[in-house]
């Protein structure tokens, strides 16, 4: 069942890429922007963290957290993660618990949209080379912004393999809780 603005988060308890558990009681009193992606060899899953976690200065500046949520064994993720920028918590959920809890679903007709193919060509143009195949192939991503009190405040569920905000929507969107909780 997805999730919808103004629902209380479900809890998640997952290994980060040192192996450090992180739950979402961990980022309480602050807004979490939290991003289901699918495993760490999608081209486009490495050119889309990649985007997050150039912007994790400006989430920070907005006082919002920023976790990446992958398919990907603890092996594969602590090995993409050293070739990563630092800013992000990217988590593994090889077993797709928390996926499930959120409601992020597959979608053999979200996987195969033609609109995906430009996307999949600029990431590759962008030297994002394909690794080993995790998880669902078909698993769609999605994107929550979560206040410091663990409720939903916006809920995006992409309806094909490349259907997620820019980060700066993200952001907009983590601002405008701090607004909110400034006021």
């Amino acid at each position: 069942m997805q999730c919808n603005p103004g629902d209380t988060a479900p809890d998640f308890s997952l290994p980060d890429a040192a192996g450090t558990t992180v739950s979402l009681s961990d980022f309480k009193g602050r807004p979490l922007v939290l991003v289901f992606s699918r495993y760490v060899g999608c081209p486009v899953c490495q050119m889309t963290s990649v985007e997050l976690t150039r912007a994790a200065p400006d989430f920070d500046r907005a006082g919002a957290a920023l976790a990446i949520v992958f398919q990907s064994s603890p092996e594969r993720l602590s090995a993409f993660a050293q070739r990563q920028a630092p800013g992000a918590a990217l988590l593994g959920d090889p077993e797709g618990r928390v996926y499930a809890s959120y409601g992020v679903e597959a979608s053999l007709a979200g996987y195969l949209a033609p609109g995906n193919l430009p996307v999949i060509f600029r990431a590759i143009r962008q030297g994002y080379g394909h690794g080993a195949f995790e998880g669902r192939e078909t698993q769609q991503p999605a994107a929550f912004v979560i206040d410091g009190a663990g409720v939903i405040r916006h809920a995006h569920y992409g309806r094909t393999i490349t259907d997620l905000p820019e980060p700066a929507v993200l952001l907009a969107e983590a601002q405008a809780l701090g607004a909110v909780r400034a006021s």
